[in-house]
C-alpha cells in the first residue's frame, strides 16, 4: 500500500470540523499518521507520495447512515423493482455503490436487502473487485406478515424473527434491521399501528446484543416507537411522527434517530413513487417535516441518511439545514455523527490521527457553501485513492 501526503489549502479537522488552513495529511498504511502544516519537515520523506490539491479543501468522507444496495430512489418504479430476480438486484447494487463512492460517500449503512445481495456486494468491495464505500450491512430486513417494508421479508412470531437473525449473523452482518410501522404518517384518526410485537422486538434486540451487533428499526412513531426504546433498539430510523414525549424517551435512553429528509422534502423524488405511495407522502409531508424539525432542535442524537437516494448526501445536508440545523451540524450529520450512529467513530468520521484515511476534496469551504459537496474531485477510502479528477479514476 502506498503512503501519501495530501496537501491542501485547508481541511476540516477533528470532531468539530475545524477549518484549518495550510494543511498536510500524512497517511501510512491507510491510516492518518499526522495532520500538520503544509511546510512540515516530514514533507520531504522519501516513502511518501505527495498529492498536491492546490486550493481545494479536504474533509472527511461522507457517511450515508441509511441506505439499501439494490433499491434506487432515483428511478421510477424502484419500489416495485424489489421483486426482481437476484441478478437484476445485484447489477443495480453494484452500480449504486459505485455512484455512492464516486460522489464522496466513503461509508454507507445498508439496512436490509433481498437475497443477501448486500453480503455479496460487500465481499466484492472488500476484495477490491468493484468500487464502493465501506459497507455496514444488515442482510435480510425483517417485517411482519401484514406490515410495511418493500425491502423486508415477512415474519410471524418471535421464533421466525430469531431464525432470520441467526441466518443474518451466519453471514457476518453488522446490524439487524426490523420494520415496525408504516412508512408515512397516517391520515384520519392519526393512529399509528405497530405491526411487530414487543416480544418480537426484544427477540431481535436480544439476539443482536448477545453477539455484539447493533439494531435499527424502521419506525415512524406510536406504540411501536415506545416498544423499540423499551426493547433495546439502538437506532430509530425516520421517526416521522415522533412526539415530544417520544423524543424525551429516546434522549433519556441515549438512542439515536436517523433522519431521512428527502423522502418527504424532495418533490422530484416523490414523482418516482407508485401513485398510492406518492399520495400518502403528499398527505403526510407537513407532519413528517414538523417532526424532523423537532428532532433537530430537541437535543436527541441524530445522523442523516438518504434511504437509497444514492449519491445525494449533499441534498440531505441541505434539507437538514432547512429543518433548522446549522451548516456545521448538517456536516456533522453526514460525517462525525454518522460515524457515531454507526458505532465506528473510533475508526472514521473525522480527520484525526489514528483514524482511517477517508478523505474527500471539495472546491470551497462547505461550512460556507454546502454546494461544494456536489463537486468532489478526490475520494480516498482507507488510504486508497478511488477517484482523482486530476489523475483519473480507479
Amino acid at each position: 500500500m502506498k503512503n501519501y501526503i495530501f496537501k491542501a489549502k485547508a481541511a476540516l479537522v477533528g470532531d468539530e470540523l475545524t477549518y484549518t488552513e495550510n494543511v498536510c495529511i500524512f497517511v501510512r498504511d491507510g491510516t492518518i499518521e499526522l495532520v500538520g502544516p503544509a511546510d512540515g519537515a516530514k514533507a520531504a520523506a522519501a516513502d511518501y507520495e505527495t498529492v498536491d490539491l492546490g486550493d481545494r479543501v479536504l474533509m472527511p468522507g461522507m457517511i450515508d447512515s441509511h441506505s439499501h444496495t439494490s433499491l434506487d430512489a432515483r428511478v421510477a418504479g424502484h419500489l416495485e423493482m424489489m421483486t426482481d430476480p437476484a441478478p437484476d438486484l445485484t447489477i443495480r447494487a453494484v452500480n449504486n455503490m459505485r455512484d455512492d463512492i464516486m460522489s464522496g460517500i466513503t461509508t454507507v449503512r445498508i439496512l436490509g436487502d433481498k437475497e443477501y445481495v448486500d453480503v455479496s456486494v460487500r465481499r466484492a468491495v472488500n476484495a477490491g473487485e468493484i468500487p464502493g464505500p465501506r459497507m455496514l450491512i444488515a442482510g435480510i430486513g425483517m417485517r411482519s406478515l401484514h406490515g410495511h417494508g418493500f425491502v423486508g421479508v415477512p415474519h410471524t412470531g418471535a421464533q421466525e424473527f430469531r431464525q432470520t437473525c441467526r441466518q443474518n449473523m451466519l453471514r457476518k452482518v453488522d446490524w439487524l434491521k426490523i420494520f415496525v410501522t408504516a412508512g408515512a404518517p397516517p391520515a384520519g384518526s392519526g393512529f399509528i399501528p405497530s405491526y411487530v410485537s414487543l416480544e418480537e422486538i426484544e427477540t431481535v434486540s436480544g439476539e443482536a446484543k448477545r453477539n455484539g451487533l447493533r439494531t435499527s428499526a424502521h419506525c415512524i412513531g406510536g406504540e411501536g416507537l415506545i416498544n423499540c426504546v423499551k426493547g433495546g433498539i439502538d437506532v430509530i430510523d425516520h421517526a416521522y411522527c415522533a412526539t415530544d414525549a417520544d423524543l424525551e424517551l429516546i434522549a433519556e435512553a441515549g438512542r439515536f434517530v436517523c433522519l431521512t429528509p428527502s423522502v418527504f422534502m424532495d418533490l422530484e423524488r416523490n414523482t418516482k413513487n407508485p401513485a398510492n405511495v406518492a399520495k400518502n407522502t403528499e398527505l403526510g409531508r407537513d407532519r413528517a417535516v414538523g417532526s424532523m424539525r423537532k428532532i433537530v432542535r430537541s437535543g436527541v442524537r441524530y445522523a442523516v441518511g438518504s434511504d437509497a437516494l444514492h449519491a445525494n448526501m449533499p441534498l440531505e445536508a441541505k434539507y437538514a439545514v432547512e429543518l433548522g440545523a446549522s451548516y456545521l451540524e448538517a456536516l456533522k450529520g453526514i460525517t462525525v455523527w454518522g460515524a457515531e450512529l454507526c458505532g465506528i467513530a473510533d475508526r472514521t468520521g473525522s480527520i484525526k490521527e489514528g483514524k482511517a484515511a477517508d478523505l474527500i476534496a471539495v472546491p470551497e469551504n462547505p461550512l460556507d457553501d454546502l454546494d461544494a459537496l456536489r463537486k468532489v474531485s478526490l475520494v480516498v477510502k482507507d488510504g486508497i485513492i478511488i477517484k482523482n479528477e486530476q489523475g483519473g479514476t480507479i
